[in-house]
């Protein structure tokens, strides 16, 4: 019964994210929540675009701001110059802003009411603006497409590249549509998969996995939230980092021992909009 009422509680929460300003007008996504960042989740999306005004996804309050300009000999947070914004429900937040540009004058803000320029201030790779949304209750970092979905368009289906398996502590490798392996007491399955938008061909995270192993589902991996647990971030209910990935675009998609001589896996890849890509290969054990 608990755990109905927190489903039902989230569904409630998202319906009500539907009528938000992005936070750019000029719309270049190039990197999605939950992506690998080495050793740890992306905890949101990065807009491209070039130089740009940043604005506010909705009323609220700023409770926080970091600005250079007024501490010149200061160095940056990884962050760089960003401002955090109180919501009703969320707190957003929006980083790697312009020397200068960032919003000092006003405590209450509209929806709109400009925070800053995008530039690439702190730990980053180019003039971007970096967004997370935080919902205040219970402490959980959102995808901010559940967001935004509305607002941008994507009809391209995420790709599946690579489907990789291995046998307890060897080398992964790639499986053809039926494919013959070692017997061993564990089998892991990878797939190296992304997503991309149409006249963007950035690559990016995917929103959704799912793997069946013999027609019963094996794993799913839902890219709509993040935990925070003792300052650690978990993707809901409890994967951690290195339960999930590989490296960026190659994800562990589940473990088994193994019991037959045959296996049928099916892959369902999903992204925002709900594009789906798939795969379906066979293993078969040799003794």
């Amino acid at each position: 019964m608990k755990k109905r009422i927190l489903i039902l509680s989230l569904l409630c929460f998202f319906s009500s994210l539907d009528s938000a300003t992005l936070p750019v007008k000029r719309v270049k996504l190039t990197s999605t929540f939950g992506e690998s960042r080495k050793d740890h989740f992306h905890n949101g999306m990065d807009f491209g675009g070039g130089v740009q005004s940043v604005h506010a996804i909705e009323d609220g309050k700023i409770i926080f701001f970091s600005d250079k300009d007024d501490f010149p000999f200061n160095n940056y947070f990884g962050s760089g110059n960003y401002v955090i914004v109180d919501h009703k429900k969320t707190r957003s937040y929006y980083m790697h802003l312009e020397d200068g540009s960032v919003n000092k004058t006003n405590i209450s803000v509209k929806e709109d009411a400009i925070l800053g320029k995008t530039s690439d201030t702190g730990h980053s790779y180019g003039i971007h603006l970096h967004f997370t949304l935080e919902n205040k209750q219970p402490n959980q970092i959102l995808n901010p497409l559940l967001f935004f979905k509305e607002a941008i368009t994507d009809n391209v289906r995420p790709r599946i590249e690579r489907f990789m398996v291995k046998v307890d502590d060897s080398d992964p490798v790639i499986i053809s549509q039926s494919h013959q392996i070692p017997a061993g007491s564990e089998i892991t399955l990878l797939i190296n998969a992304y997503d991309t938008l149409q006249n963007n061909n950035n690559k990016m995270g995917v929103y959704k996995i799912t793997c069946y192993l013999n027609n019963d589902k094996l794993t799913e991996y839902i890219f709509d939230r993040l935990n925070v647990k003792n300052n650690f971030y978990y993707l809901n209910p409890s994967y951690s980092f290195k339960d999930i990935y590989l490296d960026k675009y190659t994800y562990i998609i589940g473990k088994f021992p193994i019991k037959e001589k045959e296996y049928t896996i099916k892959v369902v890849v999903e992204d925002f909009a709900g594009n789906t890509a798939q795969t379906e290969k066979t293993l078969k054990i040799t003794q």
